[in-house]
């Protein structure tokens, strides 16, 4: 379900995800690529907040966000997913604050496995909004509920800021060598904690963009 509305004066597009439960690949590529078709026809791509979460019904990194039963990563599924994510600008926001937690979303008892299904995949522009991005117990389902909440953003001017990284940033050479020494940091710093490349990347602009913006 795909709903358009304006969240606090900025239009946003909030997708609610349920991926087929039945275990077969193809048929959870085909839905992946069928919702990012749709959202590019409406020009929903076009918008700069999106806010997409609900049960996707894959690991999106097993070695993290999954225990017991087949490690093996279902990665035609992962592969169309970072897609999604790569052409839309999305963040797994949980992961992002929570590097080095392992927390799961669904459970089964016999065999014992554990798994994190159900993510918020949230545009980079809204990551620093979020105060709140929590996994917590539900009842009537076997899946426990993901929770987030964003704090009030104060009205403010329309027109480019300094955290979208304005040009005359890109002549500032005081800034330009002060981003080139973070970079390896925090590079290192997302190696160290998460073993999943695209975190690691989303780690790196989230830096980026919080420095850029103070």
């Amino acid at each position: 379900m795909k709903v358009h509305v304006l969240l606090n004066g900025e239009h946003t597009l909030l997708v609610n995800i349920y991926g087929p439960n039945r275990d077969i690949d193809h048929e959870l590529v085909a839905f992946y690529l069928s919702l990012l078709q749709t959202i590019v026809q409406n020009d929903f791509d076009t918008l700069e907040n999106i806010i997409m979460g609900g049960d996707f019904n894959c690991p999106l990194n097993p070695t993290v966000d999954k225990r017991g039963g087949n490690l093996f990563p279902r990665q035609s599924v992962i592969n169309t997913i970072e897609e999604l994510q790569s052409q839309l600008d999305l963040h797994d926001i949980w992961r992002i604050k929570n590097p080095t937690t392992c927390s799961y979303t669904w459970s089964q008892s016999e065999p014992q496995i554990l798994s994190r299904l159900d993510y918020w995949l949230i545009s980079n522009s809204l990551a620093d909004n979020v105060c709140t991005v929590d996994i917590t117990p539900s009842i009537k389902t076997d899946h426990s509920a993901i929770l987030i909440e964003f704090q009030g953003v104060d009205a403010k001017a329309k027109g480019p800021g300094i955290w979208k990284l304005n040009c005359p940033l890109l002549n500032d050479e005081t800034y330009i060598e002060k981003i080139n020494s973070l970079i390896p940091k925090w590079v290192q710093e997302g190696e160290n904690d998460l073993e999943d490349q695209r975190s690691v990347w989303d780690w790196v602009k989230y830096n980026i963009k919080k420095y850029s913006r103070k």
